[in-house]
């Protein structure tokens, strides 16, 4: 192919979130001698544009604030038209999927292509019935799970020959789990001999990380000496610190706000939670690290997690509504070392053999050069 294709991705912005570390894994890796690849952020770049390492991509900001901007769709078209782009890839209904189609649609863009992350915005009836109107009027549409494009069927009516499944991947030779402790362990404060909990993501509803405060206020009664580090920021901050408090295990739950060494405090961590609420996550990045960095995952029985976790081989799963089997869970391996290696074992290798990144981006690549000779 002569031609390079020209992919666009459109998001609210580069803030924390797996979706958007989705976007940069693909940015960094993707093949430039075949592709341009350019991100729009509708708001601004955030925290994770840091992370981007190719000098080739291209990150445009719009700058515009919250709310409806309906002068956003001519200014994508002229975007689109501008840089004749060939595919503009959006994410979804809180990433400003409408706009970027009805600017794609104005501009006359060849393809526009929604990917879907796993949360659907369905709590309103007219929100759904947006939302399935929407749906039908793209090109195609990503799904990152199996379980998540039955619910894209499911809730919004699409055709399941529509849906095309790129699952996530992880960058391993960046999450390996092999990297030193002492610093950190001497910057939180830790000893050896603490076992340590880490549960990482935005601090809010969804994510319900109070769930894993509940569950070590509990095993914190039975005199086990266990700390948790709570990464990331977010609304649910001051309510997840007064319910500490209120339990009094303020000396065992670190609030480590927005880091950039995931990698390195995957390494030091025993175990990792992921609480999510059962319809959140499409298929967890976070997952994905802590199976590759060698970290054994108790997870709730969300969307994607299901085809990442066989329970009691590649990970343990506990129900979303009970902190006392959260508790049991985490008791479990910290007191069953035999269990911990066998699960990070069998994690690791369903890791290399499924979901590396470079197995995620050979996908997309496939799938762009597929939808682009359509055309």
């Amino acid at each position: 192919m002569s031609e390079r294709i020209r992919v666009l991705h459109l998001v609210e912005s580069l803030e924390v979130g797996g979706m958007e570390n989705g976007v940069v894994n693909i940015a960094n890796q993707i093949d430039y001698s075949c592709f341009d690849f350019m991100i729009c952020c509708f708001s601004k770049k955030g925290d994770l544009a840091k992370r981007l390492s190719n000098q080739n991509t291209k990150v445009l900001e719009l700058n515009y604030g919250p709310g409806i901007h309906p002068e956003a769709v001519f200014s994508l078209a002229r975007l689109f038209k501008r840089n004749k782009i060939h595919v503009v890839h959006t994410h979804g209904w809180g990433a400003k999927s409408l706009v970027g189609l009805l600017g794609a649609k104005l501009a006359g863009t060849p393809i526009c292509i929604n990917g879907e992350h796993g949360v659907l915005y369905v709590e309103k009836w007219n929100k759904l019935l947006i939302q399935r109107i929407i749906a039908r009027m793209f090109d195609h549409t990503l799904s990152v799970s199996e379980g998540l494009k039955i619910k894209l069927i499911n809730r919004l009516g699409l055709n399941g020959k529509d849906i095309t499944v790129i699952p996530n991947g992880v960058d391993t030779n960046k999450f390996h789990g092999n990297y030193p402790t002492e610093d950190l362990r001497k910057e939180l404060n830790l000893k050896n001999s603490d076992f340590i909990v880490g549960v990482i993501g935005t601090l809010k509803e969804q994510k319900n990380q109070q769930i894993v405060i509940k569950a070590l206020s509990e095993i914190r009664q039975k005199d086990y000496n266990l700390k948790l580090l709570l990464i990331g920021d977010g609304p649910d901050e001051a309510f997840l610190q007064k319910l500490v408090t209120s339990l009094g295990i303020t000396e065992d739950v670190l609030f480590l706000g927005f880091r950039d060494d995931i990698p390195e405090l995957l390494s030091l961590m025993d175990v990792i939670v992921l609480s999510s609420i059962l319809d959140h996550e499409g298929m967890s990045n976070v997952i994905l690290e802590a199976m590759a960095s060698k970290v054994p995952v108790i997870s709730t029985v969300s969307i994607g997690s299901k085809e990442l976790i066989q329970d009691g081989e590649t990970g343990l799963f506990f129900r979303h509504d009970q902190p006392s089997d959260l508790a049991d869970k985490i008791i479990l391996l910290k007191d069953n070392n035999g269990l911990r290696k066998a699960i990070i074992t069998k994690a690791k290798k369903k890791i290399l053999k499924d979901h590396t990144i470079d197995i995620m981006v050979k996908r997309y690549e496939d799938y762009y050069r597929y939808i682009f000779q359509k055309t």
